[in-house]
């Protein structure tokens, strides 16, 4: 006999161990779930440690997304946000290969971890705030995720939406939006359909917890833009604020701004909102966190400086890239410095996308790397890199409310 949610739950309250987990992943497996009994388990996940206090009369906003490479939203909706007027406080994990706070934490003096009285500062005095979560912030969703990790049970919608609420519970968000990744290796839906309607269940949560929602598909089969790395990431933002991104880079941009007008309601009078306000805001957040625009400048300079290789095309041909393959290349690099918190040996900057045409010796990419196996590094991001006379590119963004 099956459990009832309300027991797995309890118990799991009552210690975290690997069975109690183990207990509560099964019913979530095996049970359709109603929105209220997972906004149930959210609120479990969040109380389990510090929840901010927030001004029930201030709007607060995020789009977290459900992770995936070749993405930068988490860097950039929150600029757009605040260049919009809006508030903004992300409670964020670390990203594979590069999520946002992973590659804020690049930058000399960026505090991702404040102490309490800190962080109410700067929710207080800034319209931007993007911290780690950690022990501090819903311990038994950090548990469970871990446990999820270790036992291949990630891509279980229910507690995917549980987990990303979780941490808009614990910061007060009142509106939020979800950024999902599809792709065949994702943990959200690895078809169109699959992720539609896991961002129905996603939003029905979001309702039942009081929160505004909507949620937007975005293509993952596909580099959404040309940077991959915790640096590159960094780079493409300085593209950004120079108003000298490639064409890739500005689609994903724009793909960005549309998140954001939609999240704040702008149909008929859209807000001006220009690279230097950008930018701005971005500086603003550095200092308030501790580093400064000018760190960010010197780093992304030698980030760029460091693209001294290169690999070709042995061929013509469709060009066609493996982005589970590219994340894992990198990921595997980082892990091997592991007297570095979060480290960043190596990064890639695409210079064609999938499907473009390219004739034999076309450059593919450039890349960074610092070791000394850099051919082994090369030679598994060739395998990256293949040849197609199919066209399948499946649409690029998508909004579920």
């Amino acid at each position: 006999m099956t459990p009832s949610w309300a027991s797995v739950l309890d118990s799991f309250a009552q210690n975290q161990t690997k069975e109690t987990a183990s207990g509560l992943i099964d019913v979530a497996k095996n049970s359709s779930l109603d929105y209220s009994e997972i906004a149930d388990l959210a609120v479990l996940l969040a109380k389990s440690g510090t929840i901010l206090d927030s001004d029930p009369n201030c709007a607060i906003f995020d789009i977290p997304s459900t992770g995936g490479p070749g993405s930068l939203s988490t860097l950039l909706t929150p600029l757009i946000l605040t260049a919009a007027a809006r508030k903004v406080i992300k409670l964020t994990v670390p990203g594979r290969p590069a999520g946002g706070i992973d590659c804020l934490a690049q930058l000399d003096g960026y505090n991702i971890e404040p102490e309490i009285d800190d962080l109410k500062y700067w929710a207080k005095a800034g319209v931007y705030v993007h911290i780690l979560a950690n022990e501090r912030f819903a311990p038994f969703d950090a548990f469970l995720f871990d446990y999820r990790k270790s036992s291949g049970s990630l891509a279980i919608p229910s507690l995917v939406v549980a987990s990303i609420l979780s941490k808009k519970i614990v910061t007060g968000i009142t509106d939020v939006g979800l950024d999902i990744r599809i792709s065949d290796f994702g943990n959200f839906g690895t078809t169109w359909d699959e992720a539609r309607s896991n961002a129905v269940r996603f939003n029905g949560v979001a309702h039942a917890l009081g929160m505004k929602s909507r949620c937007f598909l975005s293509n993952g089969f596909h580099p959404q833009q040309p940077f991959f790395g915790r640096g590159e990431s960094l780079l493409a933002l300085r593209k950004i604020f120079d108003n000298t991104e490639s064409g890739h880079l500005k689609e994903h941009l724009n793909n960005c701004y549309a998140m954001v007008l939609s999240m704040i309601g702008s149909t008929n009078r859209v807000p001006e909102i220009s690279r230097r306000a950008l930018q701005n805001e971005f500086a603003s957040n550095l200092t308030l966190q501790g580093s400064s625009f000018e760190t960010f400048v010197s780093l992304t300079k030698r980030i760029e400086a460091a693209h001294v290789n290169a690999i070709e095309a042995p061929a013509a041909g469709l060009l066609t890239i493996d982005l589970e393959r590219m994340r894992d290349a990198i990921v595997a690099v980082q892990k091997r410095q592991t007297n570095v918190r979060f480290s960043d040996p190596c990064g890639i900057v695409l210079h064609a996308n999938s499907l473009e045409y390219l004739n034999k010796g076309d450059i593919i990419c450039t890349y960074r790397y610092s070791g000394d196996d850099r051919r082994a590094f090369e030679t598994d991001l060739s395998g990256c890199f293949g040849f197609s006379s199919n066209i399948d590119r499946p649409y690029d963004l998508e909004e579920i409310i």
